[in-house]
């Protein structure tokens, strides 16, 4: 921590809370002073939060009780506190609900931005339904898509930390994700769920009443209907932002010239053919799926290295998961490298390239 922040302390949350929740009275109590306290110490690194031998200052925190007991708004006041002093673990917030209705539009550029820094993911399987969601055709579980993703970048290179809030119990949130895979002697666990264990501190809180119902409003809360979205303004702006992304792993791969070194690849492909930028025959298209099958088990080590399953277990994941076939992103990701490669042939102006037609036969 540096020199001039204070330690997080309950008399300090309150304070804090106080200034940024002005239209409603936020109250301590024996309710939520344990997990309150809980937060103040994993703010301040304090060892004690490990004391108990069951959570650990190197991982997220994952907020789970009833509804209305203010999850949400005790890790806003920690976001607060750590924005407000600049600390190393500040993080940005956005709902998953809110995720997977962005990807109806937008498809897997949602992801992007949770590539750097750290985040609050709040309301996880708020609806189960709504976290399901179809973009070009492709159905997808966003809720627990975003686990995963979470995950690759919490073991990853900078280590980004998430912080999650649920309704659901323990016990609700492993059997939500239907991703259960068997681990021995008939024992199946949830994928999901044992990520969010691995990167996450458990923290109940409860509230025998709605706190949300029983609150004190102190001004009128003007609320913007979703109705008025500009969906077609909302497209434009993906696609600009996944265009720029293209251009910027293109500089990345004209260093390494490695498929790995692209970040969405499916992404890109998708991108470029709807705009026609790339057309593949359907021959060239066979060709890349044969040379993506020759070579899958050194691409998903490559890119996995062992953090997510073994081999075995992602090569079942192709089977019975068309949403990640990692054949097809493979392949995809071949025609992205064979389109800059031919960029780069013609003197490497990328952005330019993006703005004619290239044919592949």
């Amino acid at each position: 921590m540096q020199n001039n922040t204070p330690k997080l302390t309950p008399e300090l949350f309150q304070q804090i809370a106080e200034g940024l929740f002005s239209w409603f009275d936020f109250k301590i109590d024996e309710h939520n002073i344990d997990a309150i306290e809980k937060l103040c110490m994993w703010a301040n690194n304090d060892p004690a939060f490990e004391s108990n031998g069951k959570l650990c200052l190197g991982k997220g925190l994952l907020l789970f009780g009833n509804p209305g007991s203010g999850k949400t708004k005790l890790l806003e006041v920690l976001q607060g506190y750590l924005n407000m002093y600049g600390h190393p673990m500040k993080f940005s917030k956005t709902y998953i609900w809110k995720e997977a209705r962005d990807y109806k539009i937008a498809g897997d550029i949602i992801f992007q931005k949770f590539q750097k820094g750290h985040w609050m993911l709040d309301e996880l399987r708020r609806k189960k339904d709504e976290e399901i969601v179809t973009h070009y055709k492709n159905t997808v579980d966003v809720g627990r898509d975003m686990v995963y993703y979470a995950y690759e970048q919490f073991t990853g290179p900078f280590q980004w930390m998430y912080h999650f809030t649920t309704n659901l119990s323990r016990k609700e949130l492993e059997i939500t994700f239907d991703d259960a895979i068997e681990v021995g002697n008939g024992i199946t666990k949830s994928r999901a769920y044992s990520r969010l264990n691995e990167m996450c501190n458990f923290i109940m809180v409860v509230s025998p009443v709605d706190r949300r119902e029983v609150a004190k409003p102190r001004r009128k809360i003007t609320t913007v209907d979703d109705e008025q979205i500009d969906i077609e303004l909302a497209k434009e702006r993906a696609k600009t932002d996944a265009i720029e992304m293209i251009i910027e792993d293109y500089t990345a791969w004209e260093k390494l010239q490695k498929p790995e070194s692209l970040r969405m690849p499916v992404l890109y492909y998708d991108l470029l053919e709807s705009i026609k930028v790339i057309e593949l025959s359907d021959n060239r298209k066979k060709v890349l799926m044969e040379k993506a099958r020759t070579n899958i088990d050194d691409y998903i080590k490559s890119t996995n290295s062992g953090k997510l399953y073994d081999v075995k277990n992602l090569l079942t994941d192709i089977k019975d998961n068309p949403a990640h076939n990692k054949i097809v992103t493979l392949a995809k990701t071949y025609a992205i490298t064979d389109f800059f490669s031919i960029v780069l042939s013609e003197g490497g102006k990328i952005r330019e390239a993006l703005n004619v037609k290239l044919v592949s036969a």
